[in-house]
Formats: structure tokens, sequence, C-alpha cells
């Protein structure tokens, strides 16, 4: 079960990227509007949404507290084995990303990073819970009619 949700949570993550990419090209490039770090977020929300939602469907109930923050935390490694495999593939390809990390130092870096990391961390749980909300929700509408 959990490697069918993490499998889920992957497929839409990578599939919002894409859609995010996508918009950001087009707004750039016709409108001259950067969507900044909005994308970064909303990559991190809607794959732990659906993977709530995909949870309650399969299961028919809310798992415990202890099972949603288990879960928060492997969407928390998937988020970051993506970023640290991005960064270093940019890392070879565009200089001025390896000159600002250099010039920022070692510190910053593992600052910015813990920052991140508990970012997405507190983000999917709390996404994941409001997936689970919502599908519990339309499933109690669902019995009453």
């Amino acid at each position: 079960m959990t490697k069918a949700i993490c499998i889920r949570y992957i497929l839409v993550f990578i599939a919002t990227l894409a859609i995010i990419g996508i918009i950001s090209f087009i707004l750039q490039s016709y409108f001259q509007i950067d969507i900044g770090s909005g994308g970064t977020i909303v990559s991190i929300i809607i794959p732990a949404l659906d993977a709530g939602t995909a949870y309650y469907n399969k299961t028919g109930e809310a798992p415990s507290t202890k099972v949603r923050w288990a879960f928060a935390r492997y969407f928390t490694v998937i988020q970051f084995i993506f970023a640290a495999v991005f960064l270093a593939i940019a890392w070879n390809f565009i200089p001025e990303l390896s000159a600002l990390t250099s010039s920022v130092g070692l510190t910053v870096l593992l600052v910015f990073s813990a920052f991140y990391l508990i970012l997405i961390l507190l983000t999917s749980r709390y996404f994941f819970g409001t997936g689970i909300k919502s599908a519990e929700k339309v499933a109690n509408r669902m019995t009453k009619r």
C-alpha cells in the first residue's frame, strides 16, 4: 500500500512539474510574467493532496497521525532526491549556479536545505491530511444519497 501511494505521488509530482513548466514557459514567453516560487509550492501541494485522496479511496479509512507523518517523511525524501538530482544536473550545465553556490558557502546552503526540507515535510503532512479529509467528505456525501 505504501509503495503504491509513493509511486502515485512520484507520477503526480512529475506531471505537476511538467504542467507548471509549460504554464511558466507560456506566461514568461507571451506575457513576461514570472510565477516565481509559487510553482515550487504547488509541486509539493498537488501530489500530497492526491496521495491523501488515493489513500482514503483505497482503504476507506483515515490513517492515524503516525501514518500521516510517515507518509510526509516519504514524500520529503522523494522531493529531496528529485531536488538533489536536478541540482547535480544543473550544476554541471549552468556555470552561474556553481559560482553562486561556491560564493554563498556550505553553511548557507545547508541551512537553506534544512529549511526547504522542513517546509516540504510540514506542507506534505498538512495537504496529505487535507486530501484524506476531502475524500472522506465526498464518500460521506455519496453514502447519504
